[in-house]
């Protein structure tokens, strides 16, 4: 608790702390009890708004050494957690990295939460996930489109909420579209369907004004 309040406290003039700090997190990440691994989490978020920490954030493994049983059952957990995820998917070369075995359990655990903006968070996750081609035979094999199910804002009410909502769907479904191989597993698990149901979400729910 004492590590988060001084990485609160941080910029980006102390970006040497915060690497710091992530290098030693190792031990932290790895406790079982659910309030460490929780400020764990909030740590690395602050953590990873520095350029270098987003490469040891990656690179040391921490993240999948945190329990994806029990964290992710909290709402302000879940969107630290995706904002951490989305500092680092925002570079271009450790999209390419941030991928590991646990990454739909954990999507499938923020789902199950009735939040609407939890939930295109989670899909801003997916959308950045897969802009790196290498990423999509994984995302196939992981069988992300069953998040995508969950997380599908059929009953949301029309408005900006909802069409930033599509519009990050239509992207990630696009994207699962350029990889030849990954394309094919993708229509198999309902891809092409989720398109025309996208198309026509947004045809009928559109907002008058």
């Amino acid at each position: 608790r004492i590590l988060l309040n001084m990485l609160q406290c941080t910029d980006d003039k102390n970006a040497d702390f915060r690497h710091k700090a992530v290098a030693h997190m190792g031990a932290i990440a790895s406790h079982s009890d659910k309030e460490i691994s929780q400020l764990c989490i909030y740590s690395l978020c602050f953590a990873s708004q520095s350029d270098p920490c987003r490469k040891l954030i990656v690179n040391s493994g921490v993240l999948r050494k945190i329990d994806a049983d029990s964290c992710f059952d909290d709402e302000n957990i879940c969107f630290a957690f995706l904002t951490m995820f989305g500092n680092i998917a925002n570079d271009s070369y450790m999209r390419k990295s941030i991928l590991d075995d646990l990454f739909v359990k954990r999507l499938a655990s923020m789902a199950e939460l009735d939040v609407h903006t939890l939930h295109l968070a989670v899909v801003k996750c997916l959308y950045y996930s897969s802009c790196e081609l290498t990423n999509l035979p994984v995302l196939a094999k992981q069988n992300i489109l069953e998040i995508v199910r969950k997380v599908w804002p059929m009953q949301w009410e029309a408005g900006p909420l909802l069409h930033e909502m599509m519009a990050f769907l239509a992207a990630f479904l696009y994207n699962t579209s350029v990889h030849w191989e990954a394309m094919n597993t993708f229509v198999l698990q309902g891809s092409a369907q989720m398109l025309t149901s996208a198309m026509h979400l947004l045809i009928h729910r559109s907002d008058p004004a």
